[in-house]
């Protein structure tokens, strides 16, 4: 007869059962893999006890402090670590089959997820090779724009510098034009003191015109005529005198007229160089800001390069 062992149902504690380290090579618990009533399961715990099912010795050394081990070859690894050899294991009454439908059903499920999510995954990066050749399109586009934008810049440079000359040039001309109406000014004031002067004169003769001929009605024949004569040919010298003075008087109205007309010339060309100044200032101005309206547009495009170089070399670094 052989040995019998009895177990007490209403004595036998439960085991407290440990958590399975994550090991590769490791089954499950014994306990896990044998099919009982649930009201067996404290016998069932105190007989296999940590007794764990592992494919190999190699992997029932990583466990054995902790663990009772059985390999599928039959070996037993005890926690003191000495090993029971009793040949070769038959898992005949385990539930080894459930055990690898159900990790056989578990990695399915797994591939199935993982292989959505490398459909995902393919599409994605078909996406990313259509974005990439959407933001290289798009970047050789800015390159072009940026070029083009560098020579419309060159130009309003170019044309900055010619108004700058320009109006540099109006800017002398309106000093010479200020030089020239301060000069005709001072002539004008001579002349009309030379005219004053020739005004004073003329009044001065007729005065003495006027004494002459009053002598000339007192006088009577004799020694008188002699005075007449000399009084006749002063007469005619004033009046001379006074002729000329008028053709100066003349001159010097004709002068100022042609000097106010001069004057009225210089001034309606200073007044055209004026707006002319402004003109070009507003003009110059308006390209400053169109200047810096295409530099703040030069810089945007940069950045916007920068960003693309960047997105594509992470993409070619991911692929």
């Amino acid at each position: 007869m052989g040995k019998i062992t009895i177990y007490l149902l209403d004595k036998i504690k439960g085991w407290d059962e440990k958590k399975l380290p994550e090991i590769t090579g490791i089954i499950d618990k014994m306990i896990n893999l044998i099919q009982f009533e649930p009201k067996y399961r404290q016998l069932i715990s105190f007989m296999f006890k940590d007794t764990v099912l592992v494919q190999d010795l190699e992997t029932a050394y990583k466990i054995y402090e902790n663990f009772r081990a059985v390999t599928l070859n039959g070996e037993v690894v005890e926690p003191k670590g000495y090993i029971i050899t009793q040949g070769k294991f038959e898992p005949k009454f385990l539930l080894l089959a459930e055990y690898y439908k159900e990790k056989i059903e578990e990695l399915e499920g797994t591939i199935s997820i993982k292989s959505k999510e490398l459909g995902g995954i393919t599409r994605d990066i078909e996406k990313i090779y259509k974005k990439r050749e959407t933001d290289s399109k798009r970047k050789d586009e800015l390159n072009i724009s940026i070029g083009q934008i560098d020579g419309k810049k060159e130009e309003i440079l170019n044309t900055k510098t010619d108004l700058e000359q320009d109006i540099e040039v109006l800017r002398r001309q309106i000093n010479n034009l200020n030089d020239n109406i301060v000069d005709y000014q001072i002539e004008i004031q001579n002349k009309q003191m030379d005219l004053a002067n020739a005004f004073n004169g003329l009044e001065v003769l007729n005065t003495e015109k006027k004494k002459l001929d009053e002598e000339l009605k007192k006088t009577e024949y004799g020694p008188i005529e002699k005075k007449i004569r000399e009084s006749n040919n002063k007469l005619k010298k004033l009046r001379k005198e006074i002729k000329d003075l008028e053709n100066k008087r003349s001159n010097y109205r004709n002068q100022l007229v042609d000097i106010d007309s001069s004057i009225k010339i210089y001034r309606e060309r200073y007044n055209i160089s004026i707006a002319k100044i402004d003109e070009l200032d507003n003009e110059k101005n308006k390209l400053e800001e169109h200047m810096d309206e295409l530099v703040s547009k030069m810089e945007s495009q940069n950045s916007e390069i920068a960003q693309i170089y960047l997105e594509i070399q992470k993409k070619s670094i991911k692929e």
